[in-house]
């Protein structure tokens, strides 16, 4: 933890309480503090208040509900997408997975392996959003790989690794993926077939399945190849698994990742601090892929808790993370924090009353009232 509590390049001073306290409700639950928690914060005299508050915020039901509106905004969760009453399903499980602190490991194994309804297993709208086998690969690559490999379904990428048989063969591993409607309401069934290939369009040869640094994978045909991703992705050999999320973790917290754009991992857009973002890869495996240890490491560390003034030193630095970035409120933010200033925060329809813009399931339910 030394390591990572040093994490300063240029001298700065650490940040006064009141711009931490705001900082760190805003990231870490969506929402600015009340003035009265801002002051006892500030008179609080104890040398270990900032560390309790985070584990106080981390544990919270605030916490749950804005950091499962961020996935859900990664898996596109929206009625529009999947529907409404999928919304809240799956909504309702990506809050009770941060409330719990699900591994990270199981949470991208449930959402990538899952069969059966969707009215049991709710992570099984993940394919109804992402509902063919392209449109699956290349969401899960991007999520779970950091990989935009969209381009490499027509050519060969000119300066990346990636080829046409790599598309296509990731793409074996979602292939025989089938969903069926049941009829009853909004159920979907998720399953997988004993068979069907992938044939490369330029080639016509029948793409087995393929991973990155594993190279070609022979699964048993009764299998299905989802459990083989999963046992590569999540596995000791996978490099990118970890560094990933590592990597969007901090993007979330500090306004920019490690690798930016945080999901655009490749030979061109390197790391700006390559052993800091091995440092914490490695320290998110050996916690067992704990999320909340990872993100308790990164807001007590002296990265985070800098002050975002600028000094001579840092003043035009923008990528190494020599003193805070302030910026702007989400639009979810910005209309929570306009509630609290003029005293009428937005009341929305279909969701339980009291329910804030950063705790919403899906950003296009309803309309709202005043």
């Amino acid at each position: 933890y030394r390591k990572l509590r040093q994490l300063q390049f240029t001298p700065a001073r650490k940040s006064g309480d009141r711009e931490f306290i705001r900082r760190l409700y805003l990231d870490v639950c969506g929402l600015l503090p009340e003035p009265a928690v801002v002051e006892e914060f500030v008179e609080n005299v104890a040398a270990d208040k900032r560390a309790r508050l985070i584990d106080h915020l981390l544990e919270s039901e605030e916490h749950a509900a804005f950091w499962g509106q961020k996935w859900g905004d990664l898996l596109r969760v929206s009625k529009k997408q999947i529907g409404q009453g999928p919304v809240f399903k799956l909504n309702r499980w990506l809050v009770n997975a941060v409330a719990t602190n699900m591994p990270y490991d199981q949470f991208a194994r449930e959402i990538l392996t899952v069969r059966g309804s969707s009215q049991l297993h709710p992570a099984a709208n993940y394919y109804r959003a992402a509902s063919n086998t392209f449109d699956a690969m290349e969401t899960s690559a991007q999520l779970f790989l950091g990989s935009r490999i969209q381009c490499a379904k027509c050519h060969n990428h000119p300066f990346e690794r990636w080829t046409q048989d790599n598309y296509y063969g990731l793409a074996s591993f979602f292939n025989r993926v089938e969903r069926k409607k049941t009829g009853k309401g909004d159920e979907l069934i998720v399953y997988s077939k004993k068979d069907g290939e992938v044939t490369h369009p330029a080639t016509g040869k029948t793409m087995s399945p393929w991973a990155p640094k594993a190279g070609v994978m022979n699964v048993a045909g009764e299998l299905d190849r989802r459990d083989a991703f999963a046992d590569w992705l999540t596995g000791e050999n996978n490099p990118f698994f970890a560094r990933v999320e590592a990597n969007r973790l901090w993007s979330h917290l500090l306004g920019r990742g490690i690798v930016e754009p945080f999901d655009d991992f490749r030979d061109t857009n390197p790391p700006t601090n390559p052993p800091l973002l091995d440092a914490l890869a490695e320290d998110f495996r050996k916690s067992g892929y704990d999320r909340r240890h990872l993100l308790r490491v990164i807001l007590q560390s002296n990265t985070y808790q800098v002050s975002s003034e600028a000094t001579e030193l840092n003043r035009g630095d923008r990528v190494y993370f020599s003193r805070y970035q302030p910026r702007m409120l989400t639009a979810e933010q910005l209309v929570d924090a306009l509630g609290v200033v003029t005293g009428k925060p937005m009341n929305f329809v279909g969701v339980p009353a009291g329910t804030k813009a950063t705790q919403l399931p899906a950003p296009d339910l309803k309309p709202h009232n005043r």
